[in-house]
């Protein structure tokens, strides 16, 4: 779809396949890389959001990164707060917490 320039039909595809496996990695790269190729911003940030809270991981933490404008700080506690039990997944959230440079945020969640 998208190399016969059909980006449209392809963010349906995605989107199908996003219901099935809401965690694919790979597919949500595309789905919002097409979104911000086509719109220059991202329509719809609750499919990311959705992934990582029944799935926190280093990578969709770095796609939301990239395709949000908002400050490190609000985006590890959007991240956090979508999360049931944040705690569970220290390592991750370890992770991010160097990635975004939020030294503050180490004593935290380790207490």
């Amino acid at each position: 779809m998208l190399k016969n320039n059909k980006d449209s039909e392809a963010i349906s595809y995605l989107e199908l396949a996003l219901e099935y496996n809401p965690a694919s990695i790979e597919a949500i790269d595309l789905y919002y890389e097409v979104n911000l190729s086509m719109y220059g911003t991202i329509k719809n940030f609750n499919i990311l959001e959705i992934a990582f809270a029944s799935n926190p991981s280093f990578e969709l933490m770095e796609i939301y990164v990239k395709s949000s404008n908002l400050s490190p700080l609000e985006i590890y506690n959007r991240l956090e707060s979508i999360v049931e039990n944040p705690k569970k997944h220290l390592s991750i959230f370890l992770s991010i917490a160097a990635y975004l440079n939020l030294p503050d945020k180490f004593n935290i969640i380790t207490s």
